[in-house]
Protein backbone atom coordinates (compact mmCIF):
# COMPACT_ATOMS: atom_id res chain seq x y z
CA UNK A 1 0.00 0.00 0.00
CA UNK A 2 2.06 3.00 -1.11
CA UNK A 3 0.57 6.58 -1.78
CA UNK A 4 -0.45 6.08 -5.26
CA UNK A 5 -2.92 3.20 -4.64
CA UNK A 6 -5.71 5.24 -3.79
CA UNK A 7 -7.87 5.96 -6.99
CA UNK A 8 -9.84 9.42 -7.81
CA UNK A 9 -11.77 8.76 -10.84
CA UNK A 10 -9.57 5.81 -12.02
CA UNK A 11 -6.87 7.66 -12.05
CA UNK A 12 -3.88 7.34 -9.44
CA UNK A 13 -3.34 10.61 -6.57
CA UNK A 14 -0.54 11.77 -5.43
CA UNK A 15 -0.86 12.91 -1.73
CA UNK A 16 2.38 14.53 -1.99
CA UNK A 17 1.64 16.71 -4.86
CA UNK A 18 1.09 20.03 -2.80
CA UNK A 19 4.54 19.47 -1.59
CA UNK A 20 7.45 21.29 -3.07
CA UNK A 21 10.05 18.57 -4.67
CA UNK A 22 12.83 18.55 -2.05
CA UNK A 23 10.37 17.01 0.27
CA UNK A 24 8.61 14.67 -1.77
CA UNK A 25 9.44 10.75 -1.39
CA UNK A 26 10.93 10.23 -5.27
CA UNK A 27 11.20 6.03 -4.48
CA UNK A 28 7.94 5.37 -5.89
CA UNK A 29 8.81 7.47 -8.76
CA UNK A 30 12.09 5.69 -9.25
CA UNK A 31 9.87 2.18 -9.34
CA UNK A 32 7.50 2.99 -11.56
CA UNK A 33 9.24 4.60 -13.50
CA UNK A 34 7.69 8.24 -13.47
CA UNK A 35 11.52 9.77 -12.74
CA UNK A 36 12.63 11.70 -15.25
CA UNK A 37 16.18 12.93 -15.59
CA UNK A 38 16.52 16.64 -15.74
CA UNK A 39 19.96 16.46 -17.42
CA UNK A 40 19.19 13.19 -19.51
CA UNK A 41 21.82 11.04 -18.19
CA UNK A 42 21.86 7.40 -18.34
CA UNK A 43 22.28 5.47 -15.03
CA UNK A 44 23.80 2.17 -16.29
CA UNK A 45 27.99 1.07 -16.59
CA UNK A 46 29.23 -0.71 -19.93
CA UNK A 47 31.83 -3.41 -20.14
CA UNK A 48 34.06 -0.37 -20.98
CA UNK A 49 33.53 1.07 -18.19
CA UNK A 50 33.95 -1.43 -15.56
CA UNK A 51 36.71 -2.81 -17.33
CA UNK A 52 38.67 0.57 -16.59
CA UNK A 53 37.24 1.37 -13.07
CA UNK A 54 39.05 -2.11 -12.46
CA UNK A 55 42.44 -1.35 -14.17
CA UNK A 56 42.17 2.10 -12.16
CA UNK A 57 41.93 0.06 -8.61
CA UNK A 58 44.41 -2.05 -9.62
CA UNK A 59 47.09 0.79 -10.65
CA UNK A 60 48.41 1.16 -7.31
CA UNK A 61 48.69 -2.01 -6.12
CA UNK A 62 50.71 -4.18 -8.28
CA UNK A 63 50.31 -2.87 -12.17
CA UNK A 64 53.79 -2.02 -12.28
CA UNK A 65 55.85 -4.74 -10.32
CA UNK A 66 58.32 -4.43 -8.00
CA UNK A 67 59.49 -1.24 -9.37
CA UNK A 68 57.14 1.08 -7.20
CA UNK A 69 58.45 -0.79 -3.89
CA UNK A 70 61.95 -0.23 -4.76
CA UNK A 71 61.67 3.77 -5.45
CA UNK A 72 59.98 4.31 -2.47
CA UNK A 73 62.53 2.46 -0.51
CA UNK A 74 65.05 4.41 -2.66
CA UNK A 75 63.01 7.74 -1.93
CA UNK A 76 62.90 6.85 2.27
CA UNK A 77 66.82 6.00 2.61
CA UNK A 78 67.71 9.16 1.21
CA UNK A 79 65.45 11.09 3.18
CA UNK A 80 66.75 8.89 6.07
CA UNK A 81 70.48 9.75 5.29
CA UNK A 82 69.48 13.09 4.73
CA UNK A 83 68.12 13.59 8.56
CA UNK A 84 71.15 11.30 9.94
CA UNK A 85 73.41 13.58 8.35
CA UNK A 86 71.69 16.75 9.57
CA UNK A 87 72.31 15.39 13.03
CA UNK A 88 75.53 14.68 12.61
CA UNK A 89 76.36 17.49 11.80
CA UNK A 90 74.43 18.94 14.66
CA UNK A 91 75.80 16.87 17.03
CA UNK A 92 79.37 17.47 15.97
CA UNK A 93 79.00 21.69 15.76
CA UNK A 94 77.26 22.00 19.34
CA UNK A 95 77.26 18.42 21.47
CA UNK A 96 74.36 18.03 23.28
CA UNK A 97 73.69 15.18 26.50
CA UNK A 98 71.17 13.21 25.43
CA UNK A 99 68.97 11.58 22.21
CA UNK A 100 67.01 13.51 19.48
CA UNK A 101 64.79 14.63 22.05
CA UNK A 102 67.28 17.32 24.03
CA UNK A 103 68.48 18.48 20.83
CA UNK A 104 65.08 19.27 19.29
CA UNK A 105 64.48 21.38 22.60
CA UNK A 106 68.06 22.43 22.33
CA UNK A 107 68.12 23.86 18.44
CA UNK A 108 64.26 24.59 17.93
CA UNK A 109 62.59 25.22 21.13
CA UNK A 110 62.11 23.58 24.50
CA UNK A 111 58.57 23.10 23.28
CA UNK A 112 59.31 20.89 20.44
CA UNK A 113 62.11 18.75 22.37
CA UNK A 114 58.65 18.09 25.60
CA UNK A 115 56.50 17.08 22.08
CA UNK A 116 59.32 15.42 20.34
CA UNK A 117 59.55 13.37 23.74
CA UNK A 118 55.55 12.45 24.16
CA UNK A 119 55.41 11.35 20.88
CA UNK A 120 57.96 9.21 21.11
CA UNK A 121 56.87 7.56 24.58
CA UNK A 122 53.70 6.95 23.04
CA UNK A 123 55.04 5.57 19.72
CA UNK A 124 56.90 2.77 22.19
CA UNK A 125 53.90 2.54 24.21
CA UNK A 126 52.00 1.52 21.39
CA UNK A 127 54.56 -0.08 19.76
CA UNK A 128 54.79 -3.56 21.85
CA UNK A 129 50.40 -4.09 22.12
CA UNK A 130 50.68 -3.86 18.28
CA UNK A 131 53.45 -6.36 18.33
CA UNK A 132 51.92 -8.53 20.24
CA UNK A 133 49.00 -8.55 18.28
CA UNK A 134 51.09 -8.94 14.93
CA UNK A 135 52.90 -11.86 16.77
CA UNK A 136 49.07 -13.07 17.58
CA UNK A 137 48.04 -13.14 14.14
CA UNK A 138 51.09 -14.66 12.84
CA UNK A 139 51.25 -17.74 15.09
CA UNK A 140 47.25 -18.08 14.68
CA UNK A 141 47.60 -18.08 11.01
CA UNK A 142 50.64 -20.43 10.88
CA UNK A 143 49.68 -22.76 13.44
CA UNK A 144 46.03 -22.26 14.01
CA UNK A 145 45.61 -25.17 17.02
CA UNK A 146 45.88 -22.43 19.74
CA UNK A 147 42.87 -20.12 20.23
CA UNK A 148 43.97 -16.02 20.11
CA UNK A 149 44.08 -15.01 23.09
CA UNK A 150 45.99 -18.21 24.24
CA UNK A 151 48.28 -17.73 21.65
CA UNK A 152 50.36 -14.28 22.84
CA UNK A 153 49.62 -15.05 26.82
CA UNK A 154 51.67 -18.40 26.39
CA UNK A 155 54.56 -16.49 24.82
CA UNK A 156 54.73 -13.52 27.62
Amino acid sequence: MGIFDKKHGGEKVDETADLPAYERDHSLDVEDGLFENADQLRRRLGNRQIQLIAIGGSIGTALFGPGSLFLAYFIYSCMLGLVNNCMAEMTILMPVSGGFIRMAGHWVDDALGFMAGWNFFFYEALLIPFKVTALNSVLGFAGGKLGPPSTASDLT
